[in-house]
């Protein structure tokens, strides 16, 4: 499929240039002393081998389209987030990260529903429920996560000091938000039976069209 093979060479130039930049981000920290900071580098590293590491372990083989939704958000939450530190000095910029981020964390629960149920079509609201309640399971995660950095690194993710349990709700009700988009169009998509953002995320490589739809 041709749009697939547009996505494919654009997550590889993706990929070359996250590389290079964070390989460039460690030698500057090394020489700056700037040893916390290699944190985020080798947190980096981790998140671009996730869907490599999703087909190696779960055996599951993300599509080009979903791969790339996923690294815009490590674009986005590592690039932008910790290493141009826009998360620091701009108090939108966590709000779109967590509504992605419940966009993204939703397309991930659709993904487990098929490859355990094989039918996206049946329990229609069992699934919305488990899409729901998946999105804020891991939203909860995180916010411990960097309650957890905040303590042990003595940063300030969280805005404790400025909104203290605030921007905490704030975080997971837009996070909800973003899960409520993607419920939308699954919803919309299985009962007009046409493809959308949903489907096409989660299809397989090398299904046609047609074939999809009778596996889902």
């Amino acid at each position: 499929m041709v749009i697939m093979r547009t996505f494919k060479i654009i997550n590889t130039l993706i990929l070359i240039i996250m590389v290079v930049i964070n390989i460039f981000g460690v030698g500057n920290n090394v020489i700056d002393g700037k040893f916390t900071e290699l944190l985020d580098n080798g947190i980096l590293f981790l998140l671009l081998l996730i869907p490599f590491l999703t087909k190696k372990i779960l055996k599951i083989n993300l599509n080009e389209l979903f791969k790339f939704l996923y690294y815009i958000f490590v674009i986005i939450l590592v690039l932008f987030g910790d290493m141009i530190n826009l998360i620091k000095y701009t108090l939108w910029f966590d709000k779109i990260t967590h509504l992605y981020f419940g966009f993204l964390m939703s397309l991930v629960a659709i993904l487990f529903i098929k490859y355990n149920n094989k039918n996206l079509k049946e329990r229609i609201f069992f699934n919305i429920l488990f899409i729901s309640g998946f999105t804020l399971l891991v939203s909860n995660g995180w916010e411990f996560i960097e309650y957890a950095l905040d303590k042990i690194l003595h940063t300030n993710h969280q805005r404790w000091i400025q909104t203290c349990v605030d921007d905490t709700m704030v975080d997971l009700l837009v996070t909800f938000l973003g899960s409520i988009i993607i419920i939308i169009s699954y919803f919309i998509e299985v009962k007009k039976n046409k493809f959308g953002i949903v489907f096409h995320s989660i299809r397989d490589n090398n299904n046609t069209h047609s074939n999809k739809e009778q596996s889902l």
